[in-house]
């Protein structure tokens, strides 16, 4: 395929948003508050690594490792998990 490929198109910057990056909280202070809320500009969290969104949105199992704590789960999260998990 790329031999074929000429041309890459990438996606603007601010529709992409890490987790891990960009939405979890600073060492300690995510033991206070829960991630952020993706910005209105946002169309897609990418998760790479740990935590995966299955693991967020499950309420049984521990989402966060060291030396993440992830006490507050992000309810926006949640929510869409519930909404689309079995689309």
């Amino acid at each position: 395929m790329a031999n074929h490929a000429r041309k890459k198109d990438y996606y603007p910057l601010a529709w992409i948003q890490s987790f891990k990056y960009h939405l979890l909280r600073q060492y300690l202070m995510d033991i206070l508050v829960p991630p952020l809320k993706p910005a209105q500009e946002t169309l897609m969290v990418a998760f790479h690594g740990f935590p995966r969104p299955n693991f967020i949105a499950d309420k049984t199992s521990r989402w966060a490792k060291f030396p993440r704590c992830g006490l507050h789960r992000p309810r926006w999260l949640i929510d869409y998990w519930d909404r689309y998990k079995d689309a």
